[in-house]
């Protein structure tokens, strides 16, 4: 029985009025929630361990090259933390893959425009 912030009533959340139950948590805005779709699609499938989704929702974002490198590094990590053999190489068999992709997309800029391929690898601090 979880009691309210109001517990002096002795009643339960569920058994106070609206009026009585304070919450300190804004709504987020329409925008707020649309704000960056496909990126949130992209790691809720790389979490998910779906990776031909999560393929799918990359070529469509606009980071490519982070996008893959995030994505092979969050497969890797949650590789090491699960206990099934078959899942684990497979999760690892997507982060090669991410892997390849980006670059792929690094390679082709290089060989389009090398200038700005390498002004993507570096960075002034």
């Amino acid at each position: 029985k979880s009691l309210s912030p109001h517990s002096r009533t002795g009643r339960t959340t569920s058994e106070m009025p609206m009026t009585m139950v304070k919450c300190n948590i804004e709504p987020m805005t329409h925008s707020e929630y649309l704000e960056y779709p496909i990126r949130d699609l992209l790691i809720w499938a790389v979490l998910q361990n779906r990776g031909e989704l999560a393929e799918i929702l990359w070529s469509q974002s606009q980071d490519c090259i982070v996008g893959a490198l995030a994505c092979s590094r969050i497969m890797k990590k949650l590789a090491k933390l699960v206990e099934i053999k078959e899942t684990s190489e497979e999760m690892l068999t997507w982060a090669t893959r991410f892997e390849e992709l980006a670059m792929g997309v690094l390679s082709e800029c290089c060989i389009k425009h090398g200038e700005q391929a390498e002004k993507l690898l570096t960075r002034v601090s």
